[in-house]
């Protein structure tokens, strides 16, 4: 039984292994890319660099703006986040532990929104924000993304607030605090793996996000990163080097964030479920 257990043991490991590498050989290969100069990678993409080369890295640092649209990214992705997770947890508690008209239609439409795809709310949407003078605007993308991201964090923090005991909430109640303080006071610090794992993923998911930021920020100077990686693909699909440096100074913050927090990606995932 001993060697049965130790041989599935290493199976796993090894599968888990081959598995991992299905991700880091890709980051690995992009590392190792932008250390080629344009000539080398043309003979032989998969050669070793010559000398160790931050030219591309310098050249996309210093003349494709690009410091200017990490910041627009962080502002915007940042801004989302904490906005989006004040209101959802406000929600999350409403329609989880507090009894009034209309709360089941409300949820419905949550749980239709989180299967609405995003492609489809494209004209709707641009309609809605160019009445606003909000196109070409940070604001109306961090208003766009903050609706984006109800349905999955609401649902995800109702679950950890579905396991808080109404006793405790009744007896808040009989101290005579009102439903806001019970909120801050009680529910919002029971919510923090929840929180910080929401705003984890969600500024994984608008940092990367696409679509809506070609659309709705057609001026340079707002223009987010993923933007910049499409223009630079435009007009220098030619140097592959350049274009894996930009790719990689565009992913290093997220690949930080996913690092330093995936352990607590994993507990907030799993506190609802828990309870």
């Amino acid at each position: 039984m001993k060697n049965t257990g130790k041989a599935s043991k290493v199976l796993v490991f090894v599968l888990l292994s081959l598995l991992a590498l299905t991700t880091l050989v890709p980051i690995l290969y992009m590392c190792e890319v932008t250390l080629l100069t344009k000539e080398e990678y043309m003979l032989n993409m998969f050669s070793l660099p010559s000398s160790f080369n931050l030219e591309n890295y310098h050249v996309v640092l210093q003349n494709f703006n690009f410091v200017q649209m990490v910041f627009n990214s962080l502002m915007i992705s940042t801004l989302t986040v904490v906005l989006s997770l004040f209101l959802t947890s406000l929600t999350a508690y409403s329609v989880d532990k507090l009894a009034w008209k209309g709360k089941k239609f409300v949820m419905a439409l949550i749980t239709v929104g989180m299967f609405m795809p995003g492609q489809v709310l494209i004209l709707p949407v641009y309609q809605i924000l160019i009445s606003l003078n909000m196109v070409n605007n940070r604001l109306g993308l961090v208003t766009f993304y903050m609706a984006l991201s109800i349905p999955f964090t609401v649902m995800m923090q109702r679950a950890n607030i579905h396991g808080i005991s109404n006793e405790i909430l009744e007896s808040a109640s009989i101290d005579g605090a009102g439903h806001f303080r019970i909120y801050w006071s009680i529910v919002l610090p029971l919510l923090k793996p929840t929180l910080a794992t929401a705003a984890i993923l969600n500024f994984i998911t608008y940092w990367n996000e696409l679509l809506y930021a070609m659309i709705l920020l057609q001026n340079e100077a707002y223009r987010t990163v993923t933007v910049s990686i499409v223009s630079m693909t435009n007009k220098f699909g030619s140097n592959p080097p350049l274009l894996y440096a930009d790719l990689l100074l565009s992913a290093l913050p997220v690949i930080v964030i996913y690092l330093v927090a995936q352990k607590q990606i994993i507990k907030g995932v799993s506190a609802g479920a828990v309870k």
